[in-house]
């Protein structure tokens, strides 16, 4: 079967937009011109065509896990904006002239986890054989996608572009992840989304085929790898990793910065959940003191634990006060401010508590979880 097309809708930098595949397909453009929205749109259609679509499903296929509304489309000015997020594929049968194509129309989670089916269609030659809709009786479960396991006969050459679909995944290695600092959240066989087991994987294949030179010349590569050493800031290892990324990249930019930590190997809480407000925590801070001269740039980070609660405490210095809508820091600047609403998100979904405030002319966040 070959992919003829890919249509997508709404989502994200994608209003209107198709994309026709090709067997080596290369993605070419500035940073945030849209090749990775490309993947993710992918990466949702597969899940939608497959199974359900939800935080577990999205992760599996790589695409980066965000607050609902920033799935949706960037296009806010436009009028008679649809609030559903529209994606269609097209194929071929290698053994006829038919010609096939599954419709999707999604809602982004409000009050669950799970993305809302508005309603699927599966085309045979322009006919449609199948399909429901809000209107439907099929539509008994809007939040499980039922193209692959309707039983109708009529879908079985569906089924199959479906099942093959169903592995499509974003490989992106991380070097911690590649050196087996951190485990693969996305592991498959053979190898993880993140480069989980890629040495492994690589060094039994060469085995199989008995060349010596090359699991000599894998050999020294590990090795290699090994070389470098992750900075132990407490002894939970996905932490130490966290702030070795950010330690590493605040001395590429002559970022001063104090960290205190002391929190247990186990945390209170989502590790993947914490860490993504780590991350974006820090991420704002470094952007912040980017803009001063590099004698003012400071940042202060302090994790504790204390009566089965997570302390988080940061301080950075900043150009100007930030304008603040509902306790929270927001901004006009295009492509800024994501990283608050990320925190306040994660933050919520943590049952924890939020604060951003000024102090003697500082920007602090202050989180418990």
């Amino acid at each position: 079967m070959n992919i003829r097309k890919i249509t997508f809708g709404n989502f994200k930098s994608l209003y209107n937009a198709a994309f026709e595949p090709g067997k080596v397909n290369v993605f070419i453009g500035a940073n945030g011109s849209g090749k990775t929205t490309i993947l993710e749109a992918i990466g949702l259609l597969s899940a939608a065509m497959t199974d359900r679509v939800d935080s577990s499903s999205l992760q599996r296929k790589g695409v980066r896990l965000s607050i609902p509304s920033l799935y949706k489309s960037s296009f806010k000015d436009l009028k008679r904006q649809r609030s559903m997020i529209d994606l269609s594929l097209e194929w071929e049968d290698d053994c006829c002239t038919d010609k096939f194509r599954y419709d999707v129309h999604l809602t982004t989670p409000t009050d669950t986890d799970y993305w809302k089916y508005h309603s699927e269609a599966f085309l045979q030659n322009g006919e449609k054989i199948w399909g429901r809709s809000n209107a439907s009786q099929q539509q008994s479960n809007s939040y499980i996608g039922f193209f692959l396991i309707d039983n109708d006969p009529e879908l079985t050459t569906g089924r199959k572009i479906a099942e093959d679909f169903s592995s499509y995944g974003i490989f992106q290695p991380n070097t911690l992840t590649l050196r087996g600092t951190i485990p693969d959240p996305n592991q498959v066989s053979p190898v993880g989304l993140n480069g989980g087991r890629l040495a492994e994987a690589i060094r039994t294949l060469i085995q199989q085929g008995e060349s010596d030179k090359a699991l000599e010349y894998l050999n020294e590569v590990s090795q290699t790898y090994d070389d470098t050493v992750i900075k132990t800031y407490c002894k939970n290892e996905m932490v130490n990793s966290v702030l070795s990324i950010y330690n590493s990249r605040f001395e590429e930019r002559r970022i001063h910065w104090e960290v205190q930590v002391s929190i247990g190997e186990k945390l209170p809480c989502s590790e993947m959940m914490f860490c993504a407000i780590l991350s974006n925590v820090l991420e704002n801070a470094m952007h912040a003191v980017q803009e001063l001269p590099q004698d003012k740039r400071y940042i202060e980070l302090s994790l504790s634990e204390k009566v089965g609660h997570l302390l988080l405490m940061e301080k950075n210095t900043v150009r100007s006060v930030p304008t603040f809508a509902d306790g929270v820091p927001v901004t006009e600047r295009s492509g800024h401010g994501l990283g608050a609403r990320s925190i306040v998100y994660y933050v919520e979904k943590l049952s924890g508590q939020y604060q951003f405030f000024m102090e003697d002319g500082d920007f602090v966040v202050r989180i418990i979880l």
